[in-house]
């Protein structure tokens, strides 16, 4: 054979080897690209199962494999120590959840995204499984009542005054979980998951605790108003008394929800300043007059003419003060004793004289004869202001022996009833000394004539009318 024969049938051969390379080629490209087409790549995780190189029917053979294991619950037992306890489901149990793929289509969907881009891997479906939640509701009512020992109420911090003092309450974590919300959840991880179902973070949480900026402020202002030690003195020096932290305590309330307090303050304060006041009013119920011709005596306030704490200004006071502690004086707004003593009537029922200061001076003294002390008729004593003034009128009434009389008099001046102050021509000059006590008036106050009228002239209904017995 020559050189030209050899070669040619050499390269017959070589063509056919690279056909038949070509053709190997070729088909086992088609082979891989129809694999690829088929199967999951290397390293495909769906729902937390490993599915490389399976196709969808064996990936649906391999999930519901896995569908078909224990099935675990896990409950919070110690919400302190942070305990669980498991619960196992029975075979039998597991069968009646009749947990399958709910549709193989989000399989393919895995497959059809992995040939547009096959770095993608990790796949997770919503609601992949289907499952017969009658089942899961029938399973866990049954685990609920297993669990009912363990079940403790989680409770928020609050406020609670005790001893005067407002403390916060540490909150309290539990172990409770709600019966319908651990359902939806155990729905929803039996479609979606193939773990262990945890109910421990679903447990019901303080929805308040121990470092609430609110709760923190609330208490403290509390204890602000706690520590109000206040001392109330009159300005002659008279205590009337203190408001401190166990009044302030009685006026705080914990609200039903203990999450702040209620400050009564503002609606006891009235309260507590009327108090105050009564007693200021007590403790001034009295002062020293300045007797004519006597040492100063002391004698009951009419309780209208009593000086008056202001109540408003009393609140303002204390409103100010309060979570301080400091002494408050309560000054009297007026003096009416005081200012009448510019213009005034005194009367001694022991000494039987009278005597009138106007502007300051006396315009008047005279001797007088009151009530029949023998007959009962004491003149009585006190602080009176005029009901009226008239002349030339008749007084009338009943006598001891029950006959009637009828006195004519000049000048009538009624203070108490008819009680009052006249002239007295029946008696003929005679006034002063100890008359009174056996025959004295029926009460009234008997002048001498030029007496009860210069009264008359200069008296009026504003004029203070101070009676007493030195």
């Amino acid at each position: 054979m020559n050189n030209f024969s050899r070669g040619k049938k050499k390269l017959i051969i070589i063509s056919v080897i690279l056909i038949l390379i070509i053709v190997s080629s070729s088909l086992a490209l088609i082979v891989y690209q129809n694999y690829r087409n088929t199967h999951y790549r290397q390293g495909t995780i769906i729902q937390g199962v490993d599915c490389s190189n399976l196709t969808v029917e064996e990936a649906k053979q391999k999930l519901e494999e896995k569908l078909s294991e224990k099935i675990i619950f896990s409950f919070l037992t110690d919400a302190k120590n942070k305990k669980n306890t498991t619960y196992y489901l029975k075979e039998t149990e597991v069968k009646n959840l009749k947990r399958k793929i709910a549709s193989e289509v989000q399989l393919k969907l895995a497959l059809e995204a992995q040939k547009k881009n096959p770095k993608q891997k990790q796949f997770y479906y919503k609601d992949l499984f289907s499952v017969d939640e009658q089942a899961v509701r029938v399973i866990l009512e049954k685990l609920f009542k297993l669990q009912e020992k363990y079940a403790v109420p989680s409770k928020d911090a609050y406020l609670s005054l005790n001893n005067n003092v407002m403390k916060i309450v540490p909150e309290v974590y539990g172990t409770e979980v709600n019966f319908e919300t651990a359902f939806k959840e155990a729905v929803t991880s039996l479609k979606n998951s193939l773990q262990p179902i945890d109910f421990s973070s679903l447990v019901v949480k303080p929805k308040t605790i121990s470092t609430s900026e609110n709760l923190a402020k609330s208490c403290n202002q509390a204890n602000k108003l706690l520590e109000t030690k206040l001392s109330f003195n009159l300005s002659n020096g008279a205590n009337l008394g203190t408001l401190d932290s166990n009044t302030i305590a009685s006026w705080l309330e914990v609200s039903e929800d203990g999450q702040s307090y209620i400050d009564n303050t503002q609606s006891k304060l009235p309260l507590f300043v009327a108090s105050l006041l009564e007693k200021a009013n007590l403790a001034k119920n009295t002062f020293m007059f300045p007797a004519t011709n006597l040492k100063p005596i002391e004698l009951q306030i009419r309780k209208d003419l009593i000086a008056k704490i202001d109540e408003e200004t009393a609140i303002k006071q204390i409103q100010n003060a309060l979570g301080t502690t400091a002494t408050i004086t309560l000054d009297y707004d007026v003096n009416p004793i005081e200012q009448r003593l510019n213009n005034y009537v005194e009367l001694d029922i022991t000494r039987q004289k009278l005597w009138f200061y106007k502007d300051g001076k006396c315009i008047l003294e005279s001797d007088c004869v009151t009530g029949n002390v023998a007959g009962g008729h004491s003149t009585p004593t006190g602080m009176y202001f005029l009901d009226a003034k008239t002349t030339n009128t008749y007084l009338k009434g009943n006598n001891d022996d029950g006959s009637r009389y009828s006195s004519y008099v000049n000048y009538w001046m009624p203070f108490y009833g008819g009680v009052g102050f006249h002239d007295a021509s029946w008696r003929y000059g005679r006034f002063g000394g100890q008359i009174y006590k056996t025959n004295g008036s029926h009460g009234c106050v008997n002048l001498p004539y030029d007496s009860a009228k210069t009264l008359y002239e200069n008296i009026d209904m504003n004029t203070l009318i101070i009676i007493y017995k030195s």
